[in-house]
């Protein structure tokens, strides 16, 4: 196993070196030392994502509902 030192706590991919160098100590310095107080969320698309969302839903939904009935048998009025 290779040995732990403060830079490696430093470095961006300091986890994946812990990782491929199999150093559970080098790992959790570095689990440790991330702040992780604040989350990063995307704040762009407003509405965009809802009305995708929703439209999506809707367009599976009417599907679902004509394959169970077509599925089913049932006569076209029991539909509409």
């Amino acid at each position: 196993m290779s040995t732990t030192d403060e830079s490696t706590a430093l470095v961006p991919n300091a986890a994946r070196k812990a990782y491929d160098g199999q150093d559970p100590e080098a790992s959790k310095n570095f689990h440790d030392t991330r702040d992780m107080s604040t989350e990063m969320h995307q704040t762009e698309g407003g509405f965009l994502k809802p009305l995708i969302f929703g439209g999506l839903d809707g367009i599976l939904t009417s599907f679902a509902i004509v394959a169970g009935a077509a599925g089913g048998s049932m006569p076209i009025p029991v539909i509409l």
